[in-house]
């Protein structure tokens, strides 16, 4: 999952056994199954980005056609290829192709391997690896843009208290749209009385905003509720976030 948006690679894993993998077992300027057996499939839940080109939802072939120093990748329509389909391949076929440079690290990757690294809740890194090469290329997701959709088709269809603070919570982590963050707490704690989490993401909102003497009042009463609840956690965080806000006022 990177935020709201399920990307699933499925692929056989080869082992490299000591062979020459770049220009020998995978040629140069031929297309790749990016794997062996059949093709490796793409598929995406949401409409996303790659290397900043548009993708749209639905399964792929995903192939590679290498190069010395950089790979093109390619998101080919037909799935129904067995293994690099070089005699039926159609590039006219091909949805979308991006080129990112080959890169090498000291670890050797004995089976081919392809990883999600540098999560974000808004893109992530694929990365193919084998031997000592590496091909990545980044996922771009729009989870903004849903949660934001979905905030506001929340906020129509009889919202909760829950409902409120996680709005507001994502509002807070975000750093965005402040002032209904602040109306979502409120409308959060007339509808389900005062807790220390709500008072929390106050306090955190509040500090963003500079308010830090509010902040400071917020996180005390989050400390004080969180110790009549028993969660040393959250008391912690807030004893941790005064201190600093007190340094930040007399500095």
């Amino acid at each position: 999952m990177i935020g709201l948006t399920e990307v699933e690679v499925a692929y056989s894993r080869p082992g490299k056994r000591s062979r020459e993998l770049l220009g020998e077992l995978i040629p140069y300027g031929e297309i790749w199954r990016l794997g062996a057996n059949e093709s490796t499939k793409f598929t995406v839940s949401q409409d996303i980005l790659v290397n900043g080109d548009s993708l749209a939802a639905g399964t792929y072939a995903l192939y590679a056609l290498p190069q010395k120093e950089k790979f093109q990748l390619i998101f080919h329509a037909d799935t129904s290829l067995w293994g690099d389909g070089r005699e039926s391949y159609d590039p006219t076929k091909d949805v979308l192709r991006v080129e990112t440079p080959v890169y090498f690290e000291e670890f050797e990757v004995e089976n081919f391997r392809i990883d999600f690294q540098d999560l974000h809740h808004d893109r992530s890194k694929m990365v193919l690896a084998w031997g000592n090469f590496r091909v990545a290329c980044e996922l771009s997701v729009f989870t903004d843009a849903y949660v934001m959709q979905d905030i506001e088709k929340q906020m129509w269809t009889n919202p909760t208290a829950e409902t409120y603070y996680q709005s507001a919570r994502y509002l807070q982590e975000q750093g965005k749209d402040q002032v209904n963050a602040l109306r979502y707490l409120d409308m959060a704690e007339i509808i389900g009385g005062p807790t220390f989490y709500i008072y929390r993401i106050r306090a955190l909102i509040l500090a963003q905003q500079e308010k830090y003497e509010e902040a400071i009042e917020a996180a005390e009463a989050s400390k004080l509720l969180a110790e009549e609840q028993g969660d040393i956690e959250f008391v912690r965080l807030n004893r941790r976030s005064i201190r600093l806000w007190i340094r930040l006022i007399r500095n």
